[in-house]
């Protein structure tokens, strides 16, 4: 067992957990399910088994038994995780997997890394539960692709897959990065970004939160990769774009920062505490047109890629008395694109939202590409904003993009934001309350 002192980045997630210690509110969490069969359990341990010998982030535990913490890796070889199959309690699906996903982590005896298969009439649901201090939601992703393919080499009694063999690389330096992003979010007020539907910021938040998820409409999906042909920028940009001008119409700006989530680009490839996100910074005029402020938005995320993603303090709430402050960057995004189905050997599997009951962020997008759907899934705070407005907001995104492959030139303030959902909105807006 080797021991250390804790990153930069690992010290400031480990005194917010002091200082915010919402169960499940550290879990980053996705799940599969599995189409046309059930597993075979044993070649799942065996692929977990090599998840958590390939990455010491996997194997390492933290603690702080003289009040000063430290993380203590142990070797390969003596953690056996394995994985529970469990059938249904009594509660509803999507409460099932919460409950798989949402249970907190005890990082002092626990692995980081949770794997459980829900089993019920024949269909197994894999749900994979990864803590903050060993990655993000990108590194979530990347637990289950090697999972995936280790299973599929284990089911059929083939050999290890030669990419998964040897240790990964996990270490990221921040230091630079800091100071950049640090000039970025200069002045920035997380007060000033709450939109103008919903509730205030409560005295003492909880960062209870929900996800909603809503497929775009056939209209609004083929005006995305019209608008960026036309525009010249990438499909990713103009629903960037289009997340943007509904912050601002709401009156989240006009100083507006989203966390643009993006796939790390070189640099390390294994689990360990890191963030993808990108605090994109942007004045959004609503006098200013969808085709200008696309190409703003491009210009900015181009300049952004070519740095380190914010350290995670950026993200994250700031702890103030006992309760905590927005977090600097109130909203987010991020684009997926993925198959229809992915495999676990010969078995088809299909991508399922599920939420642990916490969010960071006020609001956040993830936006879902798939062969032949578009879907959003939104995050929401649902201390600050209920089921309703959100699927408001999200139909309101999807008028924006219709309206936008019309007229990509008229004022985004003179577009027709007006669906039939805006009677929530109009409430929401009439009880906003102050911040506090």
């Amino acid at each position: 067992m080797s021991t250390r002192e804790l990153t930069g980045p690992e010290r400031a997630l480990w005194e917010l957990q002091r200082r915010l210690p919402y169960p499940a509110g550290w879990n980053q969490a996705l799940a599969a399910y599995v189409i046309g069969g059930q597993l075979s359990v044993p070649a799942l341990n065996a692929a977990l088994d090599l998840l958590v010998r390939r990455h010491p982030a996997l194997r390492t535990r933290f603690a702080a038994p003289d009040g000063t913490a430290v993380a203590s890796t142990v070797a390969p070889g003596s953690v056996a995780p394995r994985i529970p199959v469990r059938g249904p309690g009594h509660g509803l699906w999507p409460e099932e997997l919460r409950t798989a996903a949402g249970r907190p982590f005890d990082l002092t005896r626990d692995s980081p890394l949770r794997v459980t298969v829900l089993r019920f009439r024949g269909v197994d649901t894999v749900v994979l539960t990864l803590h903050r201090m060993a990655g993000d939601g990108w590194t979530a992703g990347l637990l289950y692709e090697e999972l995936a393919a280790g299973y599929g080499a284990f089911a059929a009694g083939a050999p290890m897959p030669a990419e998964l063999a040897g240790e990964a690389e996990t270490h990221v330096e921040f230091s630079r990065a800091a100071e950049y992003w640090q000039h970025r979010l200069d002045g920035v007020d997380p007060t000033h970004a709450a939109l103008a539907v919903g509730r205030g910021d409560p005295p003492i938040p909880t960062f209870a939160g929900a996800l909603l998820a809503q497929p775009l409409g056939p209209a609004a999906r083929d005006a995305v990769p019209a608008l960026a042909r036309e525009l010249g920028v990438a499909e990713e940009v103009v629903l960037l774009a289009a997340y943007f001008a509904l912050l601002a119409y709401h009156r989240g700006g006009p100083d507006l920062v989203v966390g643009v989530d993006v796939e790390p680009v070189g640099g390390p490839q294994g689990a360990g505490y890191r963030t993808g996100m990108l605090p994109v910074r942007a004045h959004v005029d609503m006098s200013a047109t969808f085709a200008g402020l696309a190409g703003q938005l491009g210009d900015l995320l181009y300049e952004a890629v070519g740095h380190r993603p914010a350290p995670p303090e950026a993200a994250l709430p700031e702890p103030a008395g006992a309760g905590g402050r927005p977090p600097l960057i109130r909203h987010a995004f991020r684009v997926g694109r993925r198959p229809a189905y992915t495999w676990l050997g010969d078995l088809p599997t299909s991508s399922a939202p599920v939420h642990t009951g916490r969010s960071w962020q006020d609001l956040a997008f993830d936006v879902v590409v798939e062969p032949t759907r578009t879907e959003v899934r939104a995050t929401y705070r649902s201390e600050i904003l209920d089921d309703h407005e959100v699927r408001a907001l999200a139909q309101r995104y999807d008028t924006l993009l219709c309206q936008a492959a019309i007229a990509p030139n008229q004022p985004l303030a003179t577009m027709p934001w007006r669906t039939s959902a805006d009677r929530a909105l109009e409430a929401g807006a009439r009880r906003r309350q102050p911040t506090s």
